[in-house]
């Protein structure tokens, strides 16, 4: 007599297997999403990654017709080339500053020399940017204007949002 021929059964994994795949996929989309929103966020950022212009402005200015963008990313390029040193120097006085930070003896004197130096050197950086600021609000013109300034808003209440909840503060434009 020949024995019956047992069916085979497809061995599953154990529910717990399955458990631990769902949640670490659930965390694998978390990151993606996060890390496709930083990306979403702050894509206009190289636009301006001189820092020329207005907070955000890079933002704005892709929204512009692509002639004025030519326009402005002219004016930021050239500026460019004069920021550069300033950049390098704040670069500078920061490393000092935190070297005399770090020190040990701690010399109080020359940490406030180097952190007024450092503070100095910001400065001429925020005085070249603000330097281009009239050329490249001149190629806009008033309706654009006007449309930054609403745009703007809208971009600070939307991103501050949290910000009302649960403090009793009325949103802005609802106060008295």
């Amino acid at each position: 007599m020949t024995t019956p021929a047992r069916p085979q059964v497809a061995r599953r994994a154990p529910r717990w297997v399955w458990i631990v795949m769902v949640v670490s996929l659930a965390i694998n989309l978390l990151v993606l999403g996060g890390a496709l929103g930083a990306a979403w966020h702050f894509r206009y950022i190289r636009a301006l990654g001189n820092g020329a212009a207005p907070h955000h402005f890079g933002a704005f200015v892709a929204t512009l017709p692509r002639a004025k963008r030519q326009q402005i990313d002219a004016i930021l390029s050239a500026q460019r080339v004069e920021l550069q040193p300033l950049r390098q120097a704040v670069r500078q006085a920061r490393r000092e500053v935190g070297n005399a930070f770090a020190a040990e003896p701690f010399d109080k004197e020359r940490f406030r020399t180097l952190n007024l130096a450092y503070i100095e050197a910001r400065r001429r950086v925020l005085e070249a940017r603000a330097k281009a600021y009239p050329d490249i609000i001149s190629i806009l013109d008033a309706s654009e204007r006007k449309a930054f300034l609403r745009w703007r808003h809208w971009r600070r209440s939307w991103r501050h949002r949290w910000r009302r909840h649960g403090s009793g503060e009325q949103p802005p434009g609802n106060r008295p």
